[in-house]
């Protein structure tokens, strides 16, 4: 690549589904790469625009991925093309244990950031958005081949948490509240789960560890500031905030620190969802179910459809790490498997899951 006539080093990411892909005929019957093109091109830069001029505006342009070229066919094949992250310092988190404090409240302060963008311009567009993207109200993973493998994730978790524990107490528990037949169809059918109040926004859908990418990035006042990037946004949709916000802590954080920091965490989300909101120009006196106490049960009715999505998320996870050991036993391989182990084992003993789901 040249530019004013000077060779320049450009790198990129490329997005693209091989012709013998198991999941060519799921991308296909879903138009995942038509969908995504229309998000990254159409629905990211009218979110962008919808804010412009106001104190908002830079919040969102630098935390999603640009996406440079996207092209799709009539067979599902498609390709997208991003800048790389990584040459601005960006990388993927590598601790087995889940997100620090830090990683998380960086992630929750700009999620909190783009749902009161997202609410404002459902509250004053939401037709129009609903029309021209009618890809929000539906769910990419509700096929029926996403419904077999997601049965399949359950199943392994059931036998995961007898052979782990050597109890039987965790796999009724999880066999009461979360039947392997049904539990397929409540996760998507939760996934979908809208409000009567501003917190019904635009969300990410996937939020968890795996699409996240952290930088330390130099502030105006020379200070140094953890920000995030987020990838990955095909199953973007019309939902409550808290949706993501529970699936990013049951999927990402570890069992203790989301009962040391969850309610720190839920308040600053919720403070500056309400500042930003108000940017806005939303007058948020006059919402309904709106205080924290709404926003906090609202989390709380999140955290079961949450729970199923970790579940399927951890397994793949697993399973995957245990390809690598039959491959290469490197000692880090059985560090990370027991890791992961311990968070998916530890998801049941969720303490506001439990409270509200399975008491």
């Amino acid at each position: 690549m040249r530019v004013q006539n000077q060779p320049v080093n450009y790198v990129f990411i490329a997005k693209l589904l091989p012709a013998d892909d198991p999941c060519r005929v799921y991308v296909f019957e879903s138009n995942v790469f038509e969908k995504e093109i229309s998000i990254y091109f159409e629905l990211l830069p009218c979110l962008r625009q919808f804010c412009e001029g106001s104190k908002l505006e830079k919040v969102i342009q630098n935390r999603i991925p640009q996406c440079i070229y996207g092209s799709n066919n009539c067979d599902g094949a498609g390709v997208l093309v991003f800048e790389c992250a990584q040459e601005k310092g960006f990388v993927h988190p590598v601790n087995p244990d889940g997100l620090t404090l830090d990683q998380v409240l960086s992630t929750v302060k700009f999620m909190a950031n783009f749902h009161a963008i997202g609410s404002a311009m459902l509250i004053n567009k939401g037709k129009m958005l609903t029309l021209r993207y009618p890809f929000l109200s539906y769910n990419v993973y509700s096929s029926p081949i996403m419904q077999e493998g997601a049965r399949r994730m359950f199943h392994i978790y059931s036998e995961f948490l007898t052979s782990v524990s050597g109890e039987l107490k965790l796999q009724d528990k999880f066999n009461k509240y979360c039947n392997e037949e049904c539990a397929a169809k409540e996760m998507f059918t939760c996934l979908r789960r809208q409000v009567d109040s501003p917190f019904n926004t635009i969300i990410h859908g996937e939020l968890w560890e795996k699409n996240i990418l952290f930088g330390e990035m130099n502030m105006e006042c020379g200070e140094v500031e953890l920000q995030s990037i987020l990838l990955d946004w095909k199953n973007a949709k019309i939902a409550s905030a808290t949706k993501d916000l529970a699936f990013l802590l049951l999927s990402s954080t570890s069992n203790s620190l989301r009962k040391t920091h969850i309610m720190d965490i839920l308040r600053t989300y919720h403070t500056i969802f309400c500042e930003s909101l108000e940017a806005q120009g939303v007058n948020t006196a006059e919402c309904r179910s709106f205080s924290f106490e709404d926003f906090f049960a609202d989390y709380a009715m999140s955290t079961k459809g949450a729970f199923l999505q970790s579940v399927c998320v951890l397994v793949q996870e697993m399973t995957f790490m245990e390809y690598q050991l039959t491959e290469n036993e490197e000692p880090h391989h059985y560090t990370h498997l027991t890791a992961y182990e311990k968070r998916a084992l530890d998801l049941i003993e969720d303490d506001i899951l439990n409270k509200t789901h399975f008491s």
